[in-house]
């Protein structure tokens, strides 16, 4: 069920549809509305508006002129109401502020009783004009009506006795603005970015460079994404290796742009090495300085929950903080949560998982561990791996991971390990990972246990360090979009003429039944390209709307290589190029000039294959 604010040409369209209703309804308003001369009147007794006539038209044209919002499905229209929003009365005293005045509210007989009517209120204010009170009135008899109001609460401010006639009085109503932000009036932006990982940092400053006012929302306390809350770490691959013309061989980097500068601020700050191994807090204090430059506002601990959107067109996002819900206002929105979660809230399709059950990868909660002695602890690898699977087969542990995977973590007597394994849970049902991170820490303390006990070189005054705040989850949901880019476009290496990025990260599954982990290794030399219609939601879905990171569209095998931070950012960066030059082109997501897009991100050095 969609809820449009029609435009004038849309009006036309439905009016016949409109007018049935209308004309069926007549007789149950009070008066009806065929007795009534206008739908502002001020005296509303029966009667009072003359004999009745034999139509509803003079009042149904009034209604035509004001505006008109309607519930329709499957190209039916369930109810509708009509309202003006600039209103003024007498009723309201001196208020100069734009209100809102509902008018008319019809619903076809069927239609009734499921809620439609109060949808269609909220959608209205909470979608379209949070800042506006809201007036109306009724007739004291319509107990249903009068019930709904309550819920959304309106306040009755004014009773006129007798005023739809004798022992039926006239009520009303007043509702205050959905949304009152008295301390941050600054609610509206070019860009709204979802998400302040890697992707949503690499979003935001793309989009921030080329001159827009852009908002960045971060449900946590640091940018940084799975890099901070979720532990994970190192970077995995995001280059090959290629032929020089002297025979010998070089490394040839496919994250580059703003991935690359973030890596190389680090390296030369010390804090980065090895093209994989970073610091966790440098990474944070990195992120909060580029973003500061680049003029981007950030919003740490707020919570996307709502999503308004006025036909194709994403409108706001509804945010929870600690001070209560903000609601703000953009041109273009880039979900970049790797979940999809402002694509799901703003009804736009997704996929779950893998195509024949729905599974998704499994969940690992990282883990560090101090006083390591970490030359003796890998130079016993092959050790420590055979007594694992001991102590696997003798049912030691609930973690069905068929080995230990360990980091060395750049800094003294510190390893990062990776290796718990939570299957067959939802990674977007909150219960489910409750769930998981209770069972993930528990297996955390059985691999500690199996240190101590099998007496592991190197281990021996090794105590855990922490574990991440929040599990880190490899896969979930997936936007439906206007490509699926597939594990054969990977394999295959294709490259697209829309593509804006590139990628070759081994296409690997950790089985998201038990053990067991499969890989496909991309030859030397070679890279696939993601193309930018897998960012892009279907045209009748959202026309504003942009997904980057792991939760692009993309099948269970191509996910696998994607969901990488270095992959991640590069497809970031590429949606805040697109989300910046539609806004200039005033054209929506999926008509972007891509040729121009494309130039934008070569001449920020990115490569795009």
């Amino acid at each position: 069920m969609e809820f449009i604010c029609f435009t004038e040409s849309e009006k036309q369209k439905y009016r016949e549809e409109l007018l049935s209703m209308t004309v069926a309804s007549d007789r149950e308003f009070v008066p009806p509305l065929s007795c009534r001369e206008s739908t502002l009147q001020s005296c509303l007794s029966e009667g009072a508006g003359g004999a009745e006539t034999s139509s509803v038209l003079p009042y149904f044209e009034e209604m035509m002129a004001q505006e008109i919002i309607a519930a329709i499905e499957d190209g039916k229209v369930l109810a509708f109401l009509s309202y003006r929003k600039d209103f003024t009365s007498d009723v309201i005293g001196e208020d100069t502020l734009p209100n809102l005045y509902l008018s008319t509210m019809i619903s076809r007989p069927e239609a009734r009783g499921k809620g439609i009517g109060k949808q269609i209120f909220l959608s209205l204010f909470r979608d379209r004009y949070p800042s506006r009170r809201a007036f109306t009135r009724t007739w004291s008899t319509n107990d249903v009506q009068i019930h709904v109001f309550g819920k959304l609460g309106f306040k009755e401010i004014k009773r006129v006795k007798d005023g739809r006639g004798p022992g039926v009085d006239t009520i009303y109503y007043e509702k205050p603005a959905e949304q009152e932000n008295p301390a941050n009036p600054d609610l509206s932006y070019d860009v709204i970015v979802a998400g302040g990982g890697f992707t949503g940092c690499a979003a935001a400053l793309s989009a921030a460079r080329l001159g827009k006012k852009v908002l960045l929302i971060e449900n946590g306390g640091a940018l940084g994404g799975a890099a901070n809350h979720a532990l994970v770490y190192p970077f995995m691959p995001y280059y090959t290796t290629v032929k020089k013309e002297d025979g010998t061989e070089e490394r040839f980097y496919l994250s580059r742009g703003i991935f690359r500068e973030l890596t190389d601020e680090m390296e030369k700050a010390g804090f980065y090495n090895a093209d994989k191994r970073f610091d966790t807090e440098a990474l944070k204090l990195l992120l909060d300085r580029k973003l500061t430059e680049a003029g981007v506002r950030v919003l740490f601990h707020g919570t996307i929950f709502r999503v308004g959107k006025q036909g194709r067109l994403l409108t706001n996002a509804a945010v929870a903080t600690k001070a209560g819900v903000y609601r703000f206002f953009a041109k273009m929105f880039i979900d970049c949560t790797g979940d999809a979660d402002l694509t799901e809230f703003a009804g736009v399709p997704t996929r779950l998982g893998r195509e024949s059950d729905h599974l998704c990868q499994p969940m690992t909660l990282c883990f560090r561990v101090v006083n390591a002695d970490k030359k003796k602890f890998f130079e016993n690898r092959p050790l420590y791996q055979s007594l694992y699977k001991e102590w696997l087969a003798e049912g030691r542990t609930s973690n069905p991971r068929e080995n230990v995977l360990v980091f060395d973590y750049p800094v003294d007597g510190v390893l990062h390990f990776n290796t718990t394994r939570v299957v067959k849970l939802n990674p977007v049902d909150p219960f489910d990972v409750s769930a998981a991170e209770m069972e993930a820490r528990k297996q955390v303390e059985e691999l500690m246990a199996f240190m101590k006990e099998k007496n592991i070189p190197g281990m021996e005054n090794a105590k855990l360090l922490s574990t991440a705040d929040s599990i880190g989850v490899r896969e979930s949901r997936m936007l439906d979009g206007a490509y699926l880019l597939t594990g054969k476009d990977l394999t295959d290496c294709v490259k697209f003429k829309d593509a804006i990025a590139a990628g070759n990260y081994d296409i690997d599954i950790h089985n998201p039944e038990g053990s067991g982990t499969s890989h496909y290794y991309f030859p030397a030399g070679t890279w696939y390209t993601i193309p930018y219609r897998a960012l892009t939601p279907k045209a009748e879905d959202a026309e504003n709307l942009l997904v980057a990171g792991r939760a692009i569209s993309v099948d269970h095998e191509a996910q696998a290589s994607i969901r990488i931070m270095p992959i991640c950012t590069t497809t970031g960066e590429a949606a805040g190029v697109a989300a910046s030059v539609a806004i200039d082109e005033g054209v929506s997501v999926q008509n972007v000039n891509i040729k121009e897009v494309q130039r934008i991100l070569k001449e920020n050095g990115a490569f795009i294959g």
